[in-house]
């Protein structure tokens, strides 16, 4: 059992989100900067050029500056592992720190809005938006449900697009408030949600999530779906390791790929091994790739 496994890592989670925190220029900069070392471009308006520099910065034991391959520790894997914190604190502290900080990683976010602009877009580029516009366009009645809404960078324009749908959402720590945005633990459907949706939906929100804690969420987003039930979500994927470890950052000494966020080592899956689970669940699949994001598309059979 790991020295980090109990409640005293919210101290730990604390100390990492306050080191990020402690970079920031002012209180309306929300941009998360990598350590061990800072590249700062500063633009100078008499020569109308741009300079670098780099500032050394207080490590918290973790290379965030894309060297890739970077072989880390289980102990490293642990320090802040979904299955063993308090996922709720964690990411309630990280938007008390950094509300308006995007997922789209969009640099001139100052408000909900700038962050739902830039998540749209995100989705947009990707064609996520569009597979869940199409389908409500022949089905605007559709029961639907939304793990991880943020802001609501989703559910506004479905929203205003397709106001007869039944809409839900579910949130470890929700940012908005509509009737049928519920709190989750951030591994399952809450029972209170109910079960029989057309649609289930998520964007950017199985990448955080570990591979426990993902596994739990298609078994129950199988159980809450109708039959010929659709289940569309992202995730960054494997395709093939040999050819494509270079995009990634961190491993183990097993060949197990892993991404950061605020330290948070997550191990990201390989397409073979994803399609077998969700097959073996009961989900037809299919996976569209945009370097190393997937859209993973399933139904129910």
């Amino acid at each position: 059992m790991s020295i980090f496994v109990n409640m005293n890592n919210n101290k730990k989670i604390k100390e990492i989100v306050d080191f990020y925190y402690s970079l920031k220029k002012d209180d309306n900069d929300y941009l998360l900067y990598l350590d061990n070392e800072v590249e700062i471009n500063t633009f100078d308006s008499k020569t109308n050029s741009i300079s670098k520099n780099k500032t050394n910065v207080v490590s918290t034991n973790f290379d965030l500056l894309n060297k890739n391959n970077k072989l880390v520790s289980d102990l490293e894997v642990e320090k802040l592992s979904q299955d063993l914190i308090d996922n709720k604190f964690f990411w309630k502290y990280i938007v008390e720190k950094f509300p308006f900080f995007s997922i789209s990683q969009y640099p001139k976010c100052k408000s909900d809005e700038d962050v739902n602009k830039a998540n749209l877009n995100a989705s947009m580029w990707l064609g996520f938006y569009q597979k869940i516009y199409n389908f409500l366009k022949n089905n605007n009645t559709a029961k639907i449900l939304e793990i991880g809404p943020g802001y609501g960078s989703l559910f506004y324009p479905i929203n205003n697009n397709f106001d007869t749908c039944d809409y839900w959402a579910i949130d470890i720590n929700p940012l908005f408030y509509f009737e049928g945005l519920v709190e989750s633990n951030g591994s399952e459907i809450p029972v209170n949600v109910g079960g029989n949706f057309d649609f289930i939906f998520s964007f950017n929100v199985f990448n955080h999530l570990s591979k426990k804690q993902r596994s739990s969420y298609y078994k129950s987003v199988y159980n809450s779906l109708k039959k010929k039930g659709r289940f569309l979500f992202t995730n960054f994927l494997i395709v093939d390791l040999s050819n494509e470890i270079d995009y990634w950052n961190y491993k183990d000494e097993n060949n197990n790929i892993y991404t950061s966020f605020f330290s948070q080592l997550t191990k990201v899956d390989e397409y073979n091994n994803l399609a077998d689970e969700l097959n073996d669940i009961g989900f037809s699949v299919n996976i569209k790739m945009n370097q190393n994001t997937a859209i993973i598309d399933c139904q129910k059979i």
